[in-house]
């Protein structure tokens, strides 16, 4: 059974919300398969309103559909660096079997930040959570560039390219980690400040990919949900594959693989807010968080994401009961807060 919020209000009582035949042990999805992030660019294409994202490797022109998260290793050119993410939305008969954009001609493509910057040390059980220390990662291309660190939070990005009239371009974004600033320090950034080395471990960070018709409209306000970018400082191959993994499971507000008691608390504490920020509920990239974020937390309450890890702790699962018992609360945490607009869940 999943909950659907959608069209205009109705009363709320036990037969509108299916308290009345619920079954408990529904509410608790299976594992979520196995999955990976794509080592290569974003290929954004427009689905009625909502852009989505495949993959495309520039290294051996290998393909993936519809993916949530990207992977890099850094250094290669430099330390802490890559030329990643790369966004490249297709023309039609682009050689590749992946569809064209579907983006209109013309237009702009960019990004904006979901998330702080994430930080797992690579070890253990993965588990992402706000940088602590002075580590940043500079977002740069031309003269536009974006810090992030531990407390950014959701915040404007920028337009990377304008496409071309048959909806088509490919551009790089530069990525550099780097650590406290120290005018001794071997890690630059685009403006030539001086830093020493960020810490070593597993970084990510959410942004939604956006298309608008100028650079000062937006009419149609096309965007993706959250697209998760994750970095490896030093750490092994096999880590790296572990932290990206358990990202983008909707109603995870805490990073952790799990959707689980936590993540309600988030959603509840912080709804009605305007926000995007993927750790404060919102997991639709909409104004606000709403209803659909709460039935994304209880459509997966339960739900875990399989974890590689080199210490690997059992993990409790909460018995389905205790969810049932939990609902009329969930019902009147949500109702006493301010209540927004309900909207489709359709994407």
């Amino acid at each position: 059974m999943h909950f659907h919020f959608k069209g205009k209000a109705t009363p709320m009582n036990a037969k509108t919300l299916g308290l009345g035949v619920l079954s408990t042990t529904a509410l608790f999805a299976a594992s979520s398969p196995a999955r990976a992030g794509f080592p290569g660019d974003l290929v954004p294409r427009l689905v009625g309103n909502t852009i989505l994202t495949d993959g495309l490797s520039d290294i051996d022109g290998s393909t993936a559909t519809d993916v949530s998260v990207f992977q890099w290793t850094l250094g290669a050119l430099a330390p802490g660096y890559t030329m990643d993410p790369g966004f490249q939305p297709l023309s039609p008969n682009n050689g590749t079997n992946l569809p064209a954009s579907n983006l209109p001609g013309d237009s702009y493509i960019g990004f904006n930040v979901t998330t702080s910057l994430m930080y797992w040390n690579g070890t253990g059980t993965p588990a992402f959570s706000p940088v602590t220390d002075a580590t940043q990662l500079e977002l740069y291309l031309g003269g536009a560039h974006l810090y992030i660190t531990g407390t950014t939070g959701a915040t404007d990005g920028f337009v990377i390219q304008k496409l071309t009239s048959a909806g088509s371009g490919h551009r790089h974004l530069n990525a550099q980690f780097l650590g406290a600033p120290n005018p001794n320090g071997a890690y630059l950034d685009n403006l030539g400040n001086a830093y020493d080395a960020p810490t070593d471990g597993i970084y990510a960070l959410g942004i939604t990919v956006t298309d608008a018709a100028s650079l000062t409209t937006d009419p149609n306000n096309y965007h993706s949900l959250t697209k998760w970018l994750v970095y490896n400082n030093n750490r092994s191959a096999s880590a790296l594959s572990a932290g990206a993994a358990i990202l983008g499971l909707p109603g995870d507000a805490t990073l952790d693989g799990h959707v689980d008691l936590s993540d309600l608390s988030i959603v509840l504490n912080h709804f009605g807010q305007s926000t995007n920020a993927w750790t404060d509920g919102n997991f639709d990239a909409q104004p606000t968080i709403d209803l659909t974020d709460l039935s994304d937390v209880l459509n997966n309450f339960g739900t875990s994401i399989p974890i590689s890890t080199t210490a690997s702790p059992a993990i409790s699962t909460p018995e389905p009961a205790s969810l049932a018992l939990l609902l009329p609360f969930v019902w009147s945490s949500a109702f006493t807060r301010r209540h927004p607009r309900m909207r489709s869940t359709t994407h």
